[in-house]
């Protein structure tokens, strides 16, 4: 070799070496141990990725091939970065490791790995001085590569779920940037094929991907536009319209299913992302096609409702349908939510992840009342004597004479269920109480007023407790011990609730009154009508039964029709709380709760205020109707200390006048018409004062109750004449996340609803937020 040839070969250029260094370095990569090692380090890298748990595609066939081929390419790009900072970041990733055996193999693996590394012993792969050393690409390097790949990987099945795709995409694209400069900083010829050839792949996936969108774009805009058409319907009462609607969107969202099975989507269900995406899509319209399906199969709920009633009793084979159709709607719905909730994901499409995100916001209504579906259908067959017969004690409440739960008790019934029949027996205003009874027959201990109240002397008492659950058990010690047969629930009805239940039925006819009562005079007639027709006496007791048992048979006729008006009107009723149904068993209390008509009093909720209104009848006259409130809330919650300060102000308005039956106006303090009412105040806050109020200590109390605080003050009010109490209380309030002032006000079911004010003030006292309403039932408020 001349001289020159020797001085250009120690003087020659960087790339020139570097490229001799390679040649030299494949040269020895297969007749070396430690070079084999490293040639085989894509391989092991594909093995190990693939075993520990990447699905790229879903395809078991393709999976393995994506597997192998991400492998070889991880191992390629880490085989040039530092091995500390791959060391590093399978060490982090470790952390977010459930499984513990993963754990402790990975932790040895890491400790072993960074020892060799630490002596030396892993970049020395060859002390022979005549032969030439490996590139820079060392045995450290691709043990890190093996070890990192499977983890960033498969982060999404051992740990982290939306986070691992971005975690994996962003460390592979720094380190293959980081990793394939040259000194210059333009990356290397095999970087830019590497990028040429994935960027035909995805321009290809691109259009195939174009052309299955606009396939079946069209079938998701129409059955997308007939969707809402239903929805609207059904808001707008419209049955007919909504059937047919979705009946619409069924057939479109059928013929988007039968693209998604062509040779096109089986190329794309074998290609990473696109996968995905095709995963998301097929999974979200198949389960809505599903969903609705089951819901064609149900058809109109009024119908269905219809024909459970059949001949007078309860169809067992109807409701067994209705049972079998509903647990289909159900299974349909969860494997909708499931479906929504495994799309999520990082690697969606935009327009793909926006239809997803809107799917399936509108369709939680739906995922939230799928356990109380699936509660009611489990507990009906049990409350309707299906599966054995049961008999429940109903309560007729007049709330002409007010009590805790809306209503004094005006008659009692026993309502007999059995194989789908149903027999209304025993009307009437008195319990049998051929019996003595005492506090001591309640297995539980009541609360102060129930005691007070002695409802085992006075069935009228009855209903003197705020949570229906818990009156129904004291009801069902109590109704044995005073004469009566056990019991397995108890329902409770007034004149509004019985009114809803009439304008199912049809008009009721009374012998008494020689005429038929139509579903609209109810309620005036059974809260005024009645003490004006008849006196304290017999004849009274018979219009009673004739009105009830006329309802109950009528219920049992075969030409009852169940419309989409009476169902609101029902479930009007049920809302506000004059329907009431609290059975003692645990499915059939469960279904009763999931109905919304079990009488639960609302828990009280750490951020959340809560407030309730009452009063009592304790004039012993049937005025409450002519009583009117107004209950005005004025509260300053402090941001910094979280103290509460409230004011409660209650408007009372006697509209009595002097022309009233005298078994209607009583004679409270000598005066006909006169109210005596006890106000009671349901709040988690103590009180600070009562003003307005008689100073009679024994009629301003405050106690305990039900996971709250019961103060109550008693007012005389003459006829014609307003009183206004006022009540400060004061207490503490955990702080919303946002920051809101949130408000649970409970509804007590009477005569007249009450008109209510909120007032949410600074600190200073300036009002910040306030709203007026009538309260007709329950409600929760957020104000800002």
């Amino acid at each position: 070799m001349s001289s020159l040839d020797r001085v250009t070969t120690t003087h020659s250029s960087p790339p020139e070496q570097r490229h001799r260094c390679s040649r030299s370095a494949a040269a020895i990569a297969l007749t070396t141990f430690p070079g084999a090692i490293v040639a085989a380090g894509p391989v092991l890298g594909a093995i190990y990725a693939s075993l520990a748990g990447l699905h790229p595609t879903g395809d078991p066939v393709a999976d393995i091939i994506w597997s192998a081929l991400f492998g070889a390419v991880l191992t390629f790009v880490v085989s040039r970065a530092n091995p500390a900072l791959w060391i590093l970041c399978s060490s982090l990733t470790v952390f977010a490791v459930t499984n513990t055996a993963l754990v402790a193999g990975y932790s040895l693996a890491l400790v072993g790995l960074w020892a060799a590394h630490h002596r030396g012993l892993l970049t020395r792969v060859n002390r022979r001085p005549t032969r030439p050393q490996l590139p820079e690409a060392g045995l450290d390097r691709t043990l890190a590569g093996i070890v990192t790949g499977p983890l960033l990987f498969g982060l999404g099945d051992i740990a982290v779920d939306r986070s691992s795709a971005a975690i994996t995409a962003a460390v592979f694209f720094l380190g293959a940037f980081l990793a394939n400069r040259q000194p210059s900083g333009r990356p290397y010829i095999g970087t830019k094929a590497l990028l040429s050839i994935s960027a035909v792949g995805l321009a290809g996936i691109g259009l195939l991907s174009g052309h299955l969108a606009t396939s079946i774009e069209g079938h998701l805009r129409v059955a997308e536009t007939s969707g809402e058409t239903a929805v609207g319907a059904i808001r707008d009462g419209d049955l007919e319209l909504a059937l047919a609607s979705l009946e619409i969107t069924e057939a479109e969202l059928g013929l988007a299913i039968d693209h998604l099975s062509g040779p096109t989507v089986a190329i794309l269900r074998r290609t990473p992302l696109a996968a995905q995406n095709l995963r998301a899509l097929d999974s979200t319209i198949t389960n809505s096609h599903a969903l609705l399906g089951a819901a064609h199969e149900l058809g109109d709920p009024t119908e269905r409702l219809d024909s459970l009633f059949r001949n007078g009793r309860i169809d067992p084979a109807e409701l067994a349908i209705l049972q079998a159709r509903t647990r289909e709607i159900n299974y349909h719905t969860r494997a909708l939510e499931n479906g929504l909730h495994d799309a999520d994901s990082v690697w969606l499409a935009p327009p793909l992840a926006d239809a997803v995100s809107l799917l399936n916001e509108r369709m939680r209504p739906l995922f939230a009342y799928r356990e109380q579906i699936e509660t009611i259908s489990a507990g009906l067959p049990d409350i309707l004597g299906i599966n054995g017969a049961q008999s429940y004690l109903v309560l007729f409440g007049n709330p002409a004479e007010a009590r805790e739960l809306g209503g004094f008790t005006g008659a009692l019934g026993v309502l007999d269920l059995a194989d789908g029949t149903f027999e209304m027996q025993a009307v009437a205003r008195r319990t049998l109480n051929t019996t003595p009874a005492t506090a001591s027959v309640l297995q539980e201990v009541p609360p102060v007023r129930f005691l007070e109240h002695k409802a085992w002397l006075w069935e009228q008492n009855y209903s003197a407790m705020t949570d229906f659950p818990t009156l129904s058990r004291a009801i069902r010690d109590l109704f044995p011990a005073m004469g009566g047969n056990p019991i397995d629930g108890v329902i409770y009805i007034d004149p509004f609730a019985l009114q809803a239940l009439v304008e199912l039925t049809g008009p009721v006819h009374s012998p008494s009154l020689g005429r038929d009562i139509t579903a609209s005079e109810i309620p005036d007639l059974l809260l005024v009508g009645q003490y004006e027709l008849y006196g304290p006496g017999s004849e009274r007791d018979v219009f009673f039964g004739e009105l009830f048992e006329g309802a109950a048979t009528a219920l049992r006729s075969d030409e009852l029709t169940i419309d989409l008006d009476s169902l609101r009107t029902l479930s009007k009723v049920v809302a506000e709380d004059r329907l009431l149904f609290a059975p003692f068993g645990t499915s059939q209390l469960a279904a009763a709760d999931s109905l919304g008509i079990s009488g639960r009093i609302a828990p009280i909720v750490a951020d959340r205020d809560y407030l309730a209104v009452s009063h009592l009848n304790t004039g012993g006259n049937k005025l409450d109707p002519y009583l009117e409130r107004r209950v005005n809330y004025d509260v300053i919650v402090d941001s910094e200390t979280q103290q509460l300060f409230g004011a409660v102000e209650i408007e009372l308005r006697n509209n009595a006048t002097d022309d009233l039956p005298a078994y209607v106006a009583g004679n409270v303090a000598g005066r006909p018409g006169t109210t005596r009412s006890t106000i009671v105040v349901h709040t988690p806050h103590e009180i600070v004062e009562w003003s307005g109020v008689s100073g009679e200590p024994e009629l301003v109390r405050s106690f305990r109750e039900f996971g709250r605080w019961r103060h109550e003050a008693s007012v005389t009010i003459a006829p014609g004449e307003s009183q206004v109490l006022s009540l400060r209380i004061a207490g503490e309030l955990e702080p919303n996340l946002d920051d809101s002032y949130s408000l649970d006000i409970g509804h007590q079911p009477l005569a007249a609803n009450d008109s209510f004010s909120v007032t949410v003030r600074s600190e200073h006292g300036d009002p910040v937020s306030s709203q007026d309403f009538t309260l007709t039932q329950d409600v929760s408020l957020t104000l800002r």
